[in-house]
């Protein structure tokens, strides 16, 4: 598998989004097709506020682990918004993910670009008969984010080719569009 991968985002953004905008770029540097299954369904971002904290992102099971009756269509449905996809560079309807399967062509690029615009924050209700801990979701607020994520990559014909793929930080300075 000769596979490269990036993340990447501005490191100020002020005003332009309602979330933090980061984006997966994967570039298949080889010089055969390269079917994975979809790479973009199982990320994971890692997102720590100004103080190392970490932050809980919306998560929910990828789209490739859940059972669907036969025939029932598969459709990208990440816990994070996709706002973007671009293929080689040039815009691409985001339709092109919403497979198990995406393949990429020998020396072909795929980016996608997330929005994440709420973390989950956990309440505690202590002293009832049973003490409780509860999740809501917030909004982003300004403040400065270091955004990591994590990439699983299955080759989709030979699953033992896979790999996983972490990538540091990137630090935004972020105020949300008024």
């Amino acid at each position: 598998m000769r596979l490269s991968g990036y993340v990447e985002a501005e490191t100020a953004q002020v005003g332009v989004a309602g979330g933090l905008v980061v984006s997966l770029g994967l570039l298949n540097g080889g010089d055969h097709e390269l079917p994975l299954l979809n790479p973009f369904a199982m990320l994971q971002f890692q997102v720590r506020d100004h103080q190392g904290f970490p932050l809980r992102v919306p998560t929910r099971p990828p789209s490739l682990l859940v059972h669907r009756a036969g025939g029932e269509s598969w459709a990208f449905e990440g816990p994070v918004p996709l706002i973007a996809v671009r293929k080689n560079g040039q815009a691409a309807d985001p339709s092109v993910l919403d497979s198990r399967v995406v393949r990429i062509g020998a020396h072909e690029e795929y980016q996608a670009s997330f929005e994440i615009d709420q973390f989950v924050e956990e309440t505690s209700r202590f002293g009832t008969a049973h003490d409780q801990t509860a999740s809501a979701s917030a909004k982003i607020s300004d403040g400065t984010y270091t955004v990591g994520c994590i990439a699983t990559l299955i080759h989709a014909e030979q699953t033992q080719e896979s790999r996983i793929m972490q990538a540091d930080g990137i630090e935004i300075r972020f105020v949300p569009r008024s």
